[in-house]
Protein backbone atom coordinates (compact mmCIF):
# COMPACT_ATOMS: atom_id res chain seq x y z
CA UNK A 1 0.00 0.00 0.00
CA UNK A 2 2.53 2.65 0.62
CA UNK A 3 4.46 1.64 -2.81
CA UNK A 4 1.23 2.71 -3.96
CA UNK A 5 0.77 5.61 -2.06
CA UNK A 6 4.16 6.76 -3.55
CA UNK A 7 2.95 6.52 -6.64
CA UNK A 8 -0.04 8.80 -6.09
CA UNK A 9 1.58 11.10 -4.61
CA UNK A 10 4.37 11.26 -8.41
CA UNK A 11 1.23 10.92 -10.60
CA UNK A 12 -0.54 13.36 -8.48
CA UNK A 13 2.20 16.30 -9.90
CA UNK A 14 0.84 15.46 -13.06
CA UNK A 15 -2.52 17.22 -12.20
CA UNK A 16 -1.58 19.74 -9.75
CA UNK A 17 1.24 20.99 -11.90
CA UNK A 18 1.58 22.27 -15.30
CA UNK A 19 4.58 24.13 -15.22
CA UNK A 20 7.75 22.34 -16.03
CA UNK A 21 10.14 23.99 -13.79
CA UNK A 22 7.89 23.48 -11.00
CA UNK A 23 7.27 20.00 -11.77
CA UNK A 24 10.72 19.24 -11.95
CA UNK A 25 11.14 20.90 -8.53
CA UNK A 26 8.28 18.32 -7.14
CA UNK A 27 10.02 15.47 -8.39
CA UNK A 28 13.62 16.42 -6.81
CA UNK A 29 11.75 16.74 -3.61
CA UNK A 30 10.81 13.17 -3.70
CA UNK A 31 14.25 12.07 -5.13
CA UNK A 32 15.50 14.10 -2.16
CA UNK A 33 13.69 12.86 0.33
CA UNK A 34 13.91 9.21 -0.73
CA UNK A 35 17.79 9.53 -0.89
CA UNK A 36 17.86 10.26 2.97
CA UNK A 37 15.74 7.63 4.09
CA UNK A 38 18.90 5.11 4.50
CA UNK A 39 20.64 7.64 6.92
CA UNK A 40 17.26 7.69 8.81
CA UNK A 41 16.47 11.30 7.91
CA UNK A 42 12.97 11.87 7.06
CA UNK A 43 11.09 14.35 5.33
CA UNK A 44 8.13 15.64 6.86
CA UNK A 45 5.43 13.49 4.73
CA UNK A 46 3.36 10.58 6.02
CA UNK A 47 4.26 8.90 2.76
CA UNK A 48 7.60 8.74 3.52
CA UNK A 49 7.65 7.61 6.84
CA UNK A 50 5.85 4.76 5.76
CA UNK A 51 8.46 3.84 2.81
CA UNK A 52 11.08 4.51 5.49
CA UNK A 53 9.60 1.60 7.40
CA UNK A 54 9.44 -0.86 4.63
CA UNK A 55 13.21 0.24 3.76
CA UNK A 56 14.35 -0.36 6.47
CA UNK A 57 12.85 -3.86 6.73
CA UNK A 58 14.76 -4.57 3.40
CA UNK A 59 11.12 -5.31 1.55
CA UNK A 60 11.69 -1.95 -0.81
CA UNK A 61 14.77 -0.27 -1.32
CA UNK A 62 15.97 3.51 -2.29
CA UNK A 63 17.03 3.07 -5.79
CA UNK A 64 13.96 1.14 -7.64
CA UNK A 65 12.33 3.84 -5.77
CA UNK A 66 14.28 6.68 -7.60
CA UNK A 67 13.66 4.59 -10.68
CA UNK A 68 9.62 5.02 -10.25
CA UNK A 69 9.91 8.90 -9.59
CA UNK A 70 12.34 9.19 -12.80
CA UNK A 71 9.60 7.60 -14.97
CA UNK A 72 6.68 9.37 -13.36
CA UNK A 73 9.06 12.64 -14.65
CA UNK A 74 9.95 11.76 -17.52
CA UNK A 75 6.28 11.13 -18.56
CA UNK A 76 5.05 14.91 -17.03
CA UNK A 77 7.89 16.87 -19.04
CA UNK A 78 6.95 14.11 -22.35
CA UNK A 79 3.36 15.19 -21.85
CA UNK A 80 2.74 11.43 -22.42
CA UNK A 81 1.12 9.20 -19.85
CA UNK A 82 2.07 6.23 -21.54
CA UNK A 83 5.39 6.37 -20.36
CA UNK A 84 4.39 6.41 -16.60
CA UNK A 85 6.21 3.43 -14.72
CA UNK A 86 2.96 1.33 -14.01
CA UNK A 87 4.62 -2.26 -15.06
CA UNK A 88 7.32 -1.21 -12.73
CA UNK A 89 5.01 -0.35 -10.12
CA UNK A 90 3.32 -3.62 -10.20
CA UNK A 91 6.52 -5.89 -10.36
CA UNK A 92 7.91 -3.57 -7.64
CA UNK A 93 4.47 -4.29 -5.89
CA UNK A 94 4.66 -8.10 -6.21
CA UNK A 95 8.40 -8.73 -5.72
CA UNK A 96 7.79 -7.19 -2.35
CA UNK A 97 4.93 -9.60 -1.75
CA UNK A 98 6.36 -12.62 -2.80
CA UNK A 99 9.87 -12.60 -4.16
CA UNK A 100 10.20 -15.99 -5.84
CA UNK A 101 6.45 -15.88 -7.58
CA UNK A 102 7.71 -16.58 -10.50
CA UNK A 103 4.45 -13.98 -12.11
CA UNK A 104 7.06 -11.29 -13.78
CA UNK A 105 6.14 -12.54 -17.30
CA UNK A 106 2.43 -12.08 -16.56
CA UNK A 107 2.73 -8.55 -15.17
CA UNK A 108 4.68 -7.60 -18.10
CA UNK A 109 1.79 -8.64 -20.31
CA UNK A 110 -1.06 -7.39 -18.34
CA UNK A 111 0.60 -4.17 -16.91
CA UNK A 112 0.18 -2.10 -19.95
CA UNK A 113 -3.01 -2.80 -20.86
CA UNK A 114 -4.57 -2.31 -18.33
CA UNK A 115 -2.48 1.20 -18.16
CA UNK A 116 -3.79 2.01 -21.08
CA UNK A 117 -7.54 1.22 -20.13
CA UNK A 118 -7.37 3.29 -17.13
CA UNK A 119 -6.48 6.20 -19.50
CA UNK A 120 -9.53 5.79 -21.43
CA UNK A 121 -7.68 3.83 -24.77
CA UNK A 122 -9.25 0.97 -26.54
CA UNK A 123 -6.85 -1.89 -26.13
CA UNK A 124 -8.64 -4.48 -25.41
CA UNK A 125 -8.93 -6.39 -22.50
CA UNK A 126 -5.37 -7.96 -22.79
CA UNK A 127 -3.87 -11.76 -22.80
CA UNK A 128 -5.43 -14.63 -20.41
CA UNK A 129 -3.51 -15.16 -17.80
CA UNK A 130 -3.02 -17.94 -14.98
CA UNK A 131 -4.38 -17.87 -11.71
CA UNK A 132 -2.33 -15.17 -9.93
CA UNK A 133 -0.53 -16.99 -6.68
CA UNK A 134 -1.65 -15.97 -3.45
CA UNK A 135 0.89 -14.18 -2.08
CA UNK A 136 1.00 -11.25 -4.80
CA UNK A 137 -2.43 -10.88 -5.45
CA UNK A 138 -2.88 -7.61 -3.66
CA UNK A 139 -0.23 -6.07 -5.99
CA UNK A 140 -2.21 -7.21 -8.70
CA UNK A 141 -5.81 -7.22 -8.07
CA UNK A 142 -6.25 -4.17 -9.92
CA UNK A 143 -5.47 -5.95 -13.06
CA UNK A 144 -9.39 -7.42 -12.73
CA UNK A 145 -10.64 -3.72 -13.72
CA UNK A 146 -9.93 -4.36 -16.92
CA UNK A 147 -13.29 -6.65 -16.83
CA UNK A 148 -14.31 -3.60 -16.21
CA UNK A 149 -12.72 -1.20 -18.10
CA UNK A 150 -12.66 -2.47 -21.41
CA UNK A 151 -16.88 -1.93 -21.25
CA UNK A 152 -17.34 0.99 -20.38
CA UNK A 153 -20.40 0.51 -21.10
CA UNK A 154 -21.50 -1.46 -18.17
CA UNK A 155 -21.12 1.02 -15.51
CA UNK A 156 -17.89 0.70 -13.33
CA UNK A 157 -19.12 2.40 -10.61
CA UNK A 158 -17.04 2.87 -7.10
CA UNK A 159 -18.89 -0.26 -5.41
CA UNK A 160 -18.54 -2.59 -8.78
CA UNK A 161 -14.48 -1.93 -9.06
CA UNK A 162 -14.20 -2.66 -5.66
CA UNK A 163 -16.02 -5.52 -5.60
CA UNK A 164 -13.96 -6.44 -8.85
CA UNK A 165 -10.73 -5.89 -7.21
CA UNK A 166 -11.71 -7.82 -4.29
CA UNK A 167 -12.52 -10.90 -6.60
CA UNK A 168 -9.34 -10.85 -7.33
CA UNK A 169 -7.89 -11.23 -4.22
CA UNK A 170 -10.40 -13.64 -3.14
CA UNK A 171 -9.59 -16.19 -6.32
CA UNK A 172 -6.64 -15.00 -7.99
CA UNK A 173 -8.60 -14.43 -11.70
CA UNK A 174 -7.06 -11.04 -12.96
Amino acid sequence: MTLYLLNHELARIRSVVTEPGLGAIRFQWWRDALAELPDGNLYRHDVIGALAEQVEAGLLNVEALQKLVDGHEAAFHAKDRKLEPDRRLTAMAAQTLAPMHGWGACIELVAPHVAALKRGENVGYGPVISQAPGGIRPAIAHFRLRRILGKPATGGGAIARRICVMRAILTGVV
